[in-house]
């Protein structure tokens, strides 16, 4: 029964008028926002049970609402929308989980995902070169402008070689005649 639920909600707003590609892209989304869902889930009773941080609690159920309802739009066939709007959604949650919700504890490596995540749904250029620098920049904020770690405890080489490996991996994989 989990299993044809699982199927059922990865399969969500995929059709035969679509590419072989677009669903392919329509299923990642599913399970983009299936697996933030359960995460979420799972961050809904840590927070409310053993944190008892009932504010993070709430801000958790309610991102669980919006991703459930984008399930809805996909299933109506706003397949665009639900793209952009969960990559918004995924980037401003974490957004403000590192500013904001959880500073210090290393949400700032989660950009990595989202980074791959581009990667395989956007495949113009401009915008995924416009999106990948965001991600490094805002993944360097936090310690540039607020001193979030203790600078002993800080490297700033090693996510750099990370990120200039993974755009060279990526460039080559998505762009490459």
């Amino acid at each position: 029964m989990i299993e044809k639920l699982t199927q059922l909600l990865l399969n969500t707003g995929t059709s035969e008028k679509y590419s072989f590609s677009e669903n392919r892209k329509i299923r990642l989304v599913n399970m983009s926002i299936f697996i933030f869902s359960l995460t979420s889930l799972f961050f809904i009773f840590f927070n409310f049970f053993v944190t008892r941080k009932e504010t993070l609690a709430f801000i958790e159920i309610l991102l669980f609402i919006i991703l459930s309802s984008l399930f809805y739009f996909q299933n109506k066939g706003f397949v665009l929308f639900v793209r952009h709007a969960f990559i918004f959604l995924l980037q401003s949650f974490l957004i403000a989980s590192i500013f904001i919700l959880v500073p210090g504890k290393m949400v700032e490596y989660l950009l990595l995902s989202v980074i791959l995540l581009q990667m395989l749904l956007y495949k113009n250029k401009v915008v995924f070169i416009s999106l990948y620098l965001c991600n490094v920049i805002l993944f360097y904020m936090p310690q540039v402008l607020f001193h979030t770690y203790p600078d002993e405890h800080y490297s700033y080489v090693n996510p750099s070689v990370l990120f200039i490996s993974l755009a060279f991996i990526i460039y080559n994989l998505s762009f490459s005649s």
